[in-house]
């Protein structure tokens, strides 16, 4: 059995621009808009704005809205430094935080974490309070995004072998060297000791403020059926993004821009 060791690798200046935290569940159909209103009310004084959205999240047929039912939006609640969004839904509730500002310091994936158990928490009493039911978990999920500017050891996409030395092939990088104008690469792991997948996904992308062009990575992780506690799940899934993406950046990069510390 394959086994994720803790791991304890560390950055001074981490290119995360963004982390999700968040939870699917069996769909709370009595939530109504009204109870949103008054969800928003418990979070108001650190998120005192909200914005509509569309739903997310592949849907069964059990989880379709009944048909005499008006369809609700994904509401986000928005902090006041805009840093960090609570998203909630019909089924899933999700924590990001995001940097805006080229000086927004990453607080640290625990710290993350444990605002997710607490928005969490608060949602699950609100749920009780309300009569509305308790949460049915059907799925984790963990993601984060990386950009890496151009300069950060790449100029253009022939340089790409340089940023991903282990992922890419001799035959691959002499291919990458003549012909790629841009890059847009797609894998799914599997997660240790069967708990689910992690999606990897590589692609070109572009600074809208000031046209800098960056690579993005994502990496996603999702659960199987969430037999496994939510603090084991979500630290190990934690654990296997940052090895994986400790083995696929060249150590120079890890260094040079990031700091990496151990």
């Amino acid at each position: 059995m394959k086994t994720i060791a803790e791991s304890t690798i560390k950055y001074q200046n981490p290119p995360i621009n963004e982390i999700v935290c968040g939870i699917r569940f069996d769909t709370i159909k009595p939530l109504q808009s009204g109870h949103l209103g008054l969800l928003w009310q418990k979070f108001m004084p650190d998120f005192p704005n909200t914005e509509d959205n569309n739903l997310i999240g592949l849907v069964s047929g059990e989880e379709f809205e009944e048909p005499n039912q008006f369809p609700l939006p994904r509401v986000w609640f928005i902090h006041r430094d805009e840093n960090e969004l609570i998203q909630v839904q019909r089924n899933w509730f999700l924590h990001n935080w995001r940097k805006i500002r080229p000086d927004d310091e990453y607080p640290g994936y625990e710290r993350i974490f444990k605002n997710f158990e607490d928005y969490l928490s608060h949602f699950q009493t609100f749920l009780a309070e309300e009569n509305l039911g308790s949460l049915m978990p059907k799925q984790y999920e963990l993601t984060y995004i990386d950009l890496i500017p151009q300069s950060q050891g790449w100029e253009n996409p022939k340089d790409l072998a340089k940023v991903f030395p282990n992922l890419l092939s001799g035959t691959r990088q002499s291919i990458l060297l003549d012909n790629v104008i841009g890059i847009n690469w797609q894998t799914i792991l599997g997660l240790p000791n069967g708990l689910g997948q992690l999606m990897l996904l590589i692609r070109n992308a572009q600074r809208l403020p000031d046209n800098q062009q960056l690579l993005q990575i994502e990496f996603k992780a999702l659960s199987n059926q969430p037999y496994q506690p939510m603090q084991v799940w979500f630290q190990a899934a934690h654990n296997a993004i940052t090895q994986l993406f400790s083995s696929l950046v060249s150590e120079e990069i890890h260094e040079k821009f990031w700091g990496r510390k151990s």
